[in-house]
């Protein structure tokens, strides 16, 4: 397109560019870009953002641009699947003009080389690796660029190269060599006079005779080596145009320039490769790429990073195959970020581990400041908790390379523009983590603005976070350089400061920021101290001044900040600085921290809160320690002392701790231990046992600081009576001593007694202006001599002649109401001769009750819609939820929920559709859609009403014989609640509160009936009577039987999916032999069960159905007779290859739920109601697949048995497997029973079928574990080592089939204390009761006279032998009735009795009735 172009080009075009660039559609001019004359870069805005425009102004009109065009279009088809090429997305021409248009990108490499902050090698090395792969993936699809320079190479925010304007079929190939003027025509757009081009493409013969040749890639090679020279120089171009001519003539050798540019001997071999004179011997980008490997390129540039990076930036989606496309929107993938974050979350492990960053793992228990919100460690994902490490200690070279800056580029491109809190802090902290393992200087460039930034997001926990973060950053920068010197001043603390005054800011965020903020005010007195270190060392006097400027602007930063928190309306916010305040009381001062700090502190003791009374008493030692004993004797000591008659008693113990602490580090003189010990002396008499031994502690530690004459001559005598008798300064002997205290009701009746007297003497107390050494007033009552001093007590009231005796032998007069509460008191405990503790305890609970009348301060809740303190640690609140019923008619006038259902049966469709109870709307003569009229009222607390229609799943197709429910049928509730307030997060919770009505409220189950007792024992029921034998399932195998144990009818299916319903009181009758209902499920039945008290049964099949079937009868006038099935509800299994394997029903009416067991080894609640599943357990394969299973009667217990002999014992309320055991040989278990021998306890047995060779079948108490009960033939010998339980291990060398070579039970069922079985070999059906231990034989060739015989095992197993068993070896043997291995039995009731039906393989099933 180019050649000889520049002679016909407009030196100027006639009209403005803008009105090129207005006429495509859509588009919008804002800014040219350049000024060259061959192709006009402008900016412009189109639906999709900023894009980039180039104009061709074609020299005629009739300049055709059609071949063009098509060669462009096939290029960037090309190109757009790659994730680090810029493709252009429109090519298109007019009559005018030509345009390509591709996205808009703000930053080339030629800009980000000037920009702070400054690339570091590894950054550099990684551009370069980006550069080659981009040129070998271009090249691989047989593209060259033709014009590859730095302005062409754009730049994102997080590193990644993508290069752009491919010029392949727009510039020429060659160029003249006597003719600059074309080189500038065509390349030098920037006018910067630097040349990128190779040297051979300079060819004036060829220039005029080749014009459409195809590029070299050795071209591309050169100039690529040109952009990599520039890139690691800084900025700094390798050739102009004159370099360049003398280049190619030999006049120069680019060594020498390559050699005085850059140091490293691998870095000048690549450039010098790439540059070549010749092309031949310039090697192809992949060449270069495998050379280079492991010396220059770090080999996880090949393994691991470049991969991941490039996965992480490619774009989501394929894009249409015909047409090239525009990349999408920062706004529009604003989303893809956030999955960016969670898959680097996820990795993060992996990239430590493949990075070589060094995690130093803790226990999870250390932690260096409980108290603390921040701390020198941070929980890793995948890791766990790890210590933060300083750059400079760790010498690995993944460190000292900063090769973390490539992942955190990514982390901090995306942090501004996530959606998600949670991703937001994920992003923080796996910045935080890597950035231990950048520079100090890249901390404070790179990472601390953008976490930063984070301060003003509007989630408080992500505000939160990137404090901590912020002070965790600080916290391991050791260095700083003079550029970052006033980063505090001039960054940190304004922003802070604007956090902490910004009303948007909630208590959280305050909290957090108090207590960091003495980790703040650590890292600002180091980065002081370091920026005093570099002036002294460079003798800088006035620079030194200067930065004692800026310590006075550092102090008043953080003096704002402080007072602002100090005085903050939340009591958490004040608990939390004053946790970590020492670090600020540091940076003050003495003076500064009296003036700020111990001003506001000394304020909170009167503060209703006593958790900030709590944390100020534990927080004052260390700042005592700072201001000096002169501060701690005119302020601080007097208002502890005040604070050891706070009403709390957590408060009493802390200022006690207080007081030994002071005492321990010498701050409290000798002086004041004398009216300390007055003070606390009293003390020992206190209720709380806590209070009493800190006191102990506290005598001794003041104790010890006195010579032997003062001790026992001026402190002793103070608390001498309060102890038995004389003691030693000790522990031990001050504990054992120490006379009885009050206790806890004497006490508050004392405080009651307080508050409550109106005419009392005994809290008489006379005005004083005495004061004690800490210059705290005294309190004098009055006593018996007072009355002789003032001439009685000058009182309207009487003193009683009662009186009480202090510890000094003064006597305390009492008026007729203290008598009374000195009676009370003593009713509660207080002996006579006890009364002296009153009196001793009078000064301390006087000044106590003063205190009493302190209530909790009320918390402030600037939003309506949140809750209070008060609503949240206040009296609960009960809500009762309301399910009703409602009728068709007054559904159609409510709001009705409908689940999402899929109609699998078209014609089922149509009925729904078409019912018009629900679906059907009028509409007026004109169109319009006629409103239902307004619901009715209902009279109710709750201010809102859910109307919920629980509608199942679709059946399957269904034949003729099947009829389905329909919607209209289907029960319809009104839920409703009783909470009548208007808190928006508490009505949310209950619309998620699942509340279903209890299974009788559901009409379409139709009445259930009560169950009662059946009318006959089965204990006494010895022989079978042969009703009939059906055939229908023929021959295929009969596999389940369910019978209904009220009515006459069973259920039985088939392995070729037929179902059918039998009528045994026709078939009793001889009247027919045939299924009442038939119908075919086309799949196998693997199981069918029976809702208790239901004419409703599940049935289960192996394409992962399950279905429910209602019965329904037709009414005649003496009976009711089965007439056709209702399809109630319908569940797949999410795997197409996932069946049930076992069907149990928990008949309970309020948790109907369906426990199947499935082939996957998973154990599947249903919700039979609604058919959702209630929850998923997963069962390790190892133990083999489950094939039966046995729920308790309360539900609350499932028993599996698998095919490697292995029994599990599950909890399902807590879904967890209580027990697993095997015994015997391993053989598979074939059938379980859960049960109860008595019911007046919850302790359950279980029959097992299987697990041993050696026995029939065992029962097992399931508290124990231990076997009970060992049926087994005469053939068979069981050990008693066989029997005992034992962990489960799998033994692949068990033969499972060893259980074939005896008798075995191949089906068994358990009823009233029998079990009815049936032999796997000879097919005979027997009955064993557990009380009596008898086995009769109900269909056997053996005699019933053969009686079996009990033995004893152990103390608590007996074996139970059942006689000689039929020599199954012999041919001639006469079989019984089954000619096949029953499959399955169950019980049944006749018209005249009970009935035992049975199933074999061969598809017969017989009928027999149970006789005396």
């Amino acid at each position: 397109m180019g050649a000889q172009l520049s002679l016909l080009a407009q030196t100027a075009p006639s009209i403005a560019i803008s009105s090129y660039v207005d006429v495509l559609d859509e588009v919008h001019y804002q800014s040219q870009l350049n000024s060259s004359r061959f192709l006009k870069t402008c900016k412009a805005l189109d639906p999709n953002g900023e894009i980039v425009v180039k104009v061709f102004l074609k020299p005629h009109e009739t300049y055709d641009l059609k071949n063009l065009h098509d060669k462009i279009e096939r290029q960037s088809l090309i190109l757009r699947q790659l994730p680090n090429v810029l493709n252009y997305s429109k090519i298109l021409y007019t009559d005018r003009a030509g345009y390509l248009i591709r996205q808009h990108l703000k930053t080339n490499l030629y800009d980000r080389l000037s920009l702070r902050p400054f690339l570091q090698e590894i950054e550099l090395k990684f551009m370069a690796f980006q550069l080659l792969q981009i040129l070998a993936d271009i090249h691989m699809r047989d593209i060259t660029h033709g014009d590859i320079k730095t302005e062409n190479i754009m730049v994102t925010s997080y590193n990644w190269l993508i290069l752009t304007d491919f010029s392949e079929y727009i510039k020429p190939k060659y160029l003249p060599e006597d003719n600059p003027g074309e080189y500038a025509f065509y390349f030098d757009t920037s006018q910067r006079r630097t040349c990128y081009v190779a040297p051979e493409r300079f060819d004036t013969k060829r220039y005029s005779t080749e014009a459409a040749n195809k590029l070299e890639k050795e071209m591309d090679i050169f100039s690529l080596g040109c952009c990599i020279f520039e890139l690691f120089t800084e900025g700094r171009p390798l050739f102009n145009l004159s370099q360049l001519f003398k280049f190619k003539n030999g006049e120069i050798d680019a060594l020498e320039t390559i050699k005085s540019e850059i140091k490293d001997p691998t870095l000048q071999s690549l450039i010098i490769d790439m540059i070549s004179l010749e092309p031949k011997n310039r090697p192809s980008a992949r060449t270069l790429l495998s050379k280079y490997r492991g010396t220059f390129f770090p080999e996880s540039f090949y393994s691991f990073i470049y991969e991941y990076v490039r996965n992480m930036v490619q774009p989501t989606g394929s894009p249409n195959d015909n047409k090239t496309t525009m990349s999408s929107t920062l706004q529009e993938r604003r989303k893809d970020l956030d999955t960016t974050v969670t898959k680097l979350f996820k990795d993060f492990p992996k990239i430590c581990t493949t990075g070589e960053y060094p995690l130093k793992r803790i226990n999870n228990s250390v932690n260096d400041d409980e108290f603390s919100f921040v701390a020198h460690t941070i929980i890793v994902n995948g890791v766990g908790q790890i210590q933060l490490q300083k750059f400079s200690t760790m010498s690995f070279e993944s460190v000292q390379s900063q090769s973390a800056l490539l992942f955190l580029s990514i982390l901090l491109h995306c942090l501004r523009n996530l959606a998600y809190p949670k991703n937001k802090q994920r992003c923080l902290e796996m910045i935080l983590t890597l950035s231990q393992y950048i520079s100090d200087t890249n901390k404070l460039d790179r990472v601390l603005p953008f976490v930063m930034f984070m301060l003003f997001d509007e989630n408080s926990n992500v505000k939160a976070l990137a404090i901590k973060v912020t002070a965790q950053l600080l916290l391991i920068t050791e260095s700083v350089n003079h550029t970052n010197a006033n980063v505090f001043i001039d960054y940190v603390l304004p922003r802070l400061n604007k956090v902490c005054q910004s009303p948007l800011t909630d208590g959280y965020v305050r909290t957090v920021l108090a207590n960091t903020l003495g980790h703040f005010a650590r890292s600002a007195i180091r980065f002081h101290e370091l920026s005093f270190l570099l002036s002294f060392q460079l003798s800088n006097v006035a620079e030194v001044n200067q930065l004692q400027k800026v310590r006075r602007k550092l102090l008043r930063q953080f003096e704002e900040i402080t007072t602002t928190l100090l005085t903050a309306p939340e009591p958490h916010t004040k608990e939390a600085l004053l946790l970590n305040i020492l670090p600020i009381c540091h940076l003050f001062g003495k003076e500064r921290t009296n003036d700020v700090i111990l001003s506001h502190l000394i304020t909170y003791l009167n503060d209703k809160n006593s958790s900030l009374r709590i944390s100020l008493i534990k927080s004052i030692t260390g700042v005592s320690v700072l201001l000096g004993s002169v501060a701690l004797e005119q302020y601080i000591l007097p208002l502890l002392t005040q604070t050891l008659s706070d009403s709390e008693e957590a408060v009493v113990i802390t200022v006690i701790q207080s007081l030994i602490s002071f005492c321990r580090v010498g701050l409290l003189k000798s002086k004041y231990f004398y009216d300390i010990a007055s003070e606390i002396s009293v003390l020992l008499l206190h209720p709380n046992f806590w209070i009493r031994e800190y006191t102990m502690m506290l005598l001794i530690e003041m104790s010890s600081k006195l010579s032997k004459p003062e001790l026992y001559c001026m402190m002793y005598p103070i608390f001498k009576p309060y102890f038995e008798f004389d003691v030693e300064m000790t522990w031990e002997s001050l504990l054992i001593s120490s006379k009885k205290p009050v206790s806890r009701n004497v006490y508050n009746l004392l405080c009651t007694w307080t508050l409550r007297s109106s005419k009392s003497l005994f809290w008489k107390h006379l005005p004083s202006k005495n004061v004690n050494s800490f210059g705290n007033n005294t309190v004098e009552f009055i006593s018996k001599s007072f009355s002789a001093k003032n001439y009685g007590f000058q009182t309207n009231f009487k003193p009683s002649k009662s009186h009480v005796t202090s510890i000094a032998n003064i006597e305390i007069p009492l008026t007729t109401e203290d008598k009374n509460w000195i009676d009370k008191i003593k009713s509660v405990g207080l002996s006579e001769t006890e009364l002296w503790k009153l009196a001793a305890l009078r000064p301390y609970v006087f000044r106590v009750s003063k205190m009493l009348s302190r209530k909790p301060e009320p918390q402030f809740n600037g939003h309506d819609d949140n809750l209070t303190d008060k609503e949240i640690f206040g009296l609960p609140q009960t809500v009762l939820f309301d399910i009703e019923a409602s009728d068709g008619a007054k559904a159609q006038n409510t709001h009705v929920i409908l689940k999402h259902t899929t109609i699998k049966d078209s014609s089922v469709g149509r009925i729904r559709n078409s019912s018009p109870q629900l679906l059907q709307r009028p509409i007026d003569m004109n169109g319009s859609l006629i409103l239902t009229p307004k619901s009715h009222p209902v009279i109710n607390s709750s201010s809102e009403n859910v109307y919920i229609q629980f509608e199942p799943r679709s059946p399957p197709v269904s034949s003729s014989s099947i009829k389905t429910s329909s919607t209209s049928n289907e029960s319809t509730f009104r839920v409703t609640n009783s909470y009548n307030r208007q808190h928006h997060s508490i009505v949310e919770f209950l619309k998620t509160v699942d509340v279903k009505p209890p299974l009788k409220s559901f009409r379409e189950f139709g009445e259930s009936y009560i169950e009662s007792a059946l009318p006959f024992s089965f204990s006494e029921l010895n022989a079978l009577k042969f009703i009939s034998s059906l055939s229908d399932h023929k021959p295929a195998p009969a596999v389940a039987i369910a019978a209904n144990v009220y009515k006459p009818y069973i259920v039985s299916g088939s392995d070729d999916g037929f179902l059918k319903i039998w009528d045994l009181s026709k078939i009793e009758k001889g009247t027919t032999f045939k299924p009442v209902v038939n119908h075919e499920l086309g799949s196998s039945i693997t199981n069918i069960a029976f809702v208790a008290n239901y004419d409703v049964f599940i049935v289960s099949t192996s394409d992962g159905c399950v279905n429910l079937f209602k019965t329904c009868f037709k009414n005649h006038l003496t009976n009711r007779e089965v007439h056709t099935l209702e399809t109630l509800r319908h569940f797949s299994y999410k795997d197409s290859n996932e069946h049930a394997v076992t069907l149990l029903y928990n008949d309970d009416d309020l948790k109907p739920w369906i426990i199947t067991v499935t082939n996957r080894s998973r154990i599947v609640t249903l919700d039979i109601r609604d058919m959702s599943v209630v929850h998923e357990i997963s069962i390790l394969p190892t133990y083999g697949a489950v094939v039966t299973s046995s729920l308790s009667s309360d539900g609350h217990w499932l028993l599996c048995g698998t095919t490697h002999g292995a029994l599990l014992l599950w909890n399902i309320i807590f879904k967890v497997m209580v027990k697993s055991w095997t015994f015997g040989d391993g053989t598979p278990i074939r059938t379980v029973s859960l049960f109860q021998r008595d019911t007046r306890t919850n302790e359950y047995s279980a029959i097992v079928a299987g697990g041993s060779s050696e026995c029939l079948f065992t029962i097992w108490n399931m508290t124990r574990t231990q076997v009970e009960e060992v049926v087994s033939s005469s053939n068979m010998n069981p050990s008693i080592d066989s029997l005992v339980s034992k962990p489960f291990k799998r033994d692949t060398t068990v033969n499972q089939t060893a259980a074939f070579e005896n008798n075995y039970v191949c089906d068994f069922i358990y009823e009233q204390g029998n079990v009815f079985y049936a032999d796997g070999l000879t097919s005979e059906i027997y009955r064993y009761n557990i009380r009596t231990k008898s086995n009769v034989p109900l269909l056997s060739s053996r005699s019933a006279s053969e009686k079996s015989t009990t033995t004893k095992l152990t103390v608590n197993c007996s074996l139970t032998t059942v006689g000689k068993t039929w020599d199954h070896n012999i041919q001639d043997r006469v079989t019984y009735y089954h000619t096949d291995l029953i499959n399955c039995m169950n019980l049944g009731v006749l018209r005249s009795g009970a009935a035992l039906v049975s199933g074999d393989s061969s598809g017969t099933i017989h009928v027999y009735m149970l006789q005396k």
